[in-house]
């Protein structure tokens, strides 16, 4: 019930481990601070990857949010 007030971190990994995108204390109402589906400048293939946000709530607290998406070309 508390607003965000700040995305700390973002982080993208394969299905590896890998770290493939890592963003932080960015504006998250701007979509072009995001992940675009590229690794190293080239288009990502179509998979499963991982992710994980630490954002931070209008009253100090922090959460740490995580899931995966499927990138389908």
């Amino acid at each position: 019930g508390c607003g965000v007030s700040n995305l700390k971190n973002l982080q993208i990994f394969d299905r590896w481990g890998s770290v493939i995108y890592s963003k932080s204390d960015f504006d998250y109402s701007d979509a072009q601070e995001f992940w675009d589906g590229r690794i190293g400048g080239k288009v990502a293939t179509s998979d499963v990857y991982l992710w994980q946000v630490e954002m931070e709530l209008v009253d100090g607290s922090t959460r740490l949010l995580f899931g995966n998406v499927g990138l389908v070309r």
